[in-house]
């Protein structure tokens, strides 16, 4: 140890001259923690000895943000404004795929339950009408009404039977 210079602060001190990069402050710095914890114990010698490394890395990230920062921030913004686009379209796939589920499912109880809508509609006039008419010349109602199920409509009477 040279001047109360500890061999920590050595290491350090040498790895920032040979990769700045490790030191940066901006979270991206593999050891921009552990110095920061650092810095309040050195000695003034150890102080003067890292300075010149913090100093040099200082002067890059202000040149380079001096020179690229607009661009920089305006990309960055850029790729945002995309991330946000992309998470809107996200959720509106899924609120369209919710709302045919939902058509579907309407689509099913109509077509696929109690008979010409009685499932839903109950028992009453549009019922009486019906059945009014079920037994006409021209064939059954409930072959016009209630078409062949779908797959979708066989799985979700299977799931209201319990099957």
């Amino acid at each position: 140890m040279t001047n109360n210079i500890h061999p920590v602060v050595e290491l350090l001190a040498a790895r920032m001259e040979s990769n700045p990069e490790e030191f940066a402050p901006d979270g991206e710095g593999r050891w921009a923690q552990w110095l920061d914890e650092l810095i309040p114990f050195v000695t003034e010698a150890e102080r003067v000895l890292l300075r010149g490394p913090i100093m040099q890395t200082f002067h890059e990230h202000v040149l380079d943000e001096l020179l690229n920062g607009p661009e920089r921030r305006c990309k960055e913004r850029e790729e945002q404004e995309y991330e946000q686009t992309m998470i809107r379209q996200g959720l509106l796939a899924q609120q369209q795929k919710a709302y045919v589920s939902q058509m579907q499912g309407i689509v099913g109880a109509y077509s696929g339950g109690g008979g010409g809508g009685a499932g839903i509609v109950g028992q009453g006039a549009y019922d009486y009408d019906l059945d009014k008419y079920r037994n006409t010349p021209t064939g059954s109602i409930t072959s016009a009404v209630k078409p062949k199920p779908s797959p979708y409509d066989k799985i979700m009477n299977a799931l209201k039977r319990g099957k």
